[in-house]
């Protein structure tokens, strides 16, 4: 909320203060970093294997900090994976084009333009998982006199 921020709104209404708890800083750029890592380190490998190795890594940080505010930051790194993986894909085949690389790497998948995957006619695809596929669990506030053993609180 804003520093000075009154708690009425302009119509005299009470306004409602939400405290929004979001991952920090350093945990993001610590979870990032690892993934970072994991992708230069596997410059020869396979895109099954790199996926392999990179959805444990991403299921397991989103899966901790689901029940946070934190749709925007799954959202960001979603981004900087991708641009992370789009160079990791250049630096493979720099003498093709980006769109060639493009075609290889990213495909369609549902309602999203460009998703890394492997894509195979004969065989299952092993598709990156994203933070943002995660479901946001939000969480409210009791009431100050619940009792978990009153059936009327309920």
């Amino acid at each position: 909320n804003r520093k000075y921020s009154s708690k009425t709104n302009n119509r005299g209404k009470n306004k409602d203060f939400v405290l929004f708890v979001t991952p920090t800083k350093e945990k993001k750029l610590e979870h990032y970093n690892k993934i970072k890592r994991t992708v230069w380190s596997m410059k020869s490998a396979s895109q099954e294997n790199l996926i392999k190795r990179l959805n444990p890594i991403i299921s397991d940080w989103s899966v901790y900090y689901q029940y946070y505010n934190s749709s925007r930051d799954f959202s960001k790194l979603d981004y900087k994976i991708w641009f992370l993986l789009f160079t990791w894909a250049i630096k493979r085949h720099n003498k093709k084009s980006k769109t060639w690389i493009l075609n290889k790497y990213f495909h369609r998948y549902k309602n999203q333009k460009s998703r890394f995957f492997t894509y195979w006619n004969e065989s299952p695809n092993i598709i990156l998982n994203l933070h943002s596929d995660t479901k946001i669990t939000q969480y409210y506030k009791c009431k100050a006199n619940y009792n978990p053993y009153d059936s009327n609180d309920f």
